[in-house]
C-alpha cells in the first residue's frame, strides 16, 4: 500500500503542476517575459528552474517538498485569473489565452489534485508512525482505505457541487437572473465553504 499511496500522490502533484503550468502561460506576464514563446525550451527551462529553487529552499530547510510545490502550483494557477481581470480586459496587448470558464474549471482540478495529494501523502506517513505505535498492520490497512474511500467520495461530491456553482455562477454573470437564484447560489457556496472548514478542522483537531 505504501508504493500505491506514493505512486499515487506524485501522479496527482504532478498533474496540478501541469495544469498549473499551462495556466501560467495563459497569463498576459508571462507572454510578455518569454516573448511569446510560451512552450519554447528556454521558458521551460526558466520556469522550472523557479520550482527548483522552492524545493532546494523546502529541503534544506527541512520542509515538506509537497506542500511546497503545491503552493508553487497555487501561485502559478493564481495569475491565470489576470487575462480576465477589469483592469486588463480591453488593453490591445492583452490576449485571452484561455476562455474564463475553461480557466474556472482547470483552477477547480488544480486544487482537487493538490488536496489529494497532500491527503494520499500523509495517509503514507501514517504507514510509518502508525506501528511504532503498536498498531497492526492488517489494522492500519483497513482504516487507510475507508479513509481513502471516505475522503475520495467526499472530494468528489465537493467538486461536484463547485462545478455546479461554477456554472450557476457564468449563469449569473451573462444572464439575467433572478434574485432568489442568486440567493439560493449564494447560501449553496457559503454551505460548501462551511462543510468543507469543519471537515479539515474535523480532520485536524479530532483524528489522527
Amino acid at each position: 500500500m505504501k508504493h500505491r499511496l506514493k505512486a499515487v500522490s506524485i501522479f496527482m502533484l504532478t498533474f496540478a503542476y501541469i495544469i498549473s503550468y499551462y495556466l501560467l502561460c495563459s497569463t498576459p506576464p508571462y507572454q510578455n517575459i518569454v516573448k511569446g514563446e510560451i512552450l519554447s525550451t528556454r521558458s521551460i527551462i526558466l520556469t522550472n528552474l523557479v520550482t527548483a529553487s522552492f524545493v532546494v529552499f523546502a529541503y534544506f530547510h527541512k520542509k515538506s517538498i509537497y506542500k511546497t510545490i503545491a503552493i508553487v502550483c497555487i501561485l502559478f494557477s493564481s495569475f491565470a485569473v489576470l487575462p480576465h481581470s477589469k483592469f486588463l480586459i480591453g488593453s490591445g496587448e492583452i490576449e485571452k489565452f484561455i476562455p474564463t470558464e475553461i480557466t474556472a474549471i482547470m483552477m477547480l482540478g488544480v486544487i482537487v489534485f493538490l488536496m489529494f495529494a497532500l491527503r494520499f501523502k500523509k495517509f503514507e506517513e501514517y504507514l510509518k508512525e502508525w506501528p511504532l505505535e503498536g498498531v497492526e498492520e492488517r489494522e492500519i490497512h483497513k482504516i487507510l482505505k475507508e479513509k481513502i474511500k471516505f475522503y475520495s467520495v467526499f472530494n468528489i461530491l465537493i467538486s461536484g457541487v463547485c462545478l455546479f456553482l461554477i456554472a450557476t455562477g457564468f449563469k449569473t454573470f451573462y444572464e439575467n437572473a433572478s434574485a432568489s437564484f442568486v440567493v439560493f447560489t449564494a447560501f449553496l457556496g457559503l454551505a460548501v465553504i462551511t462543510g468543507c472548514i469543519a471537515f479539515i478542522s474535523k480532520s485536524i483537531f479530532f483524528t489522527k
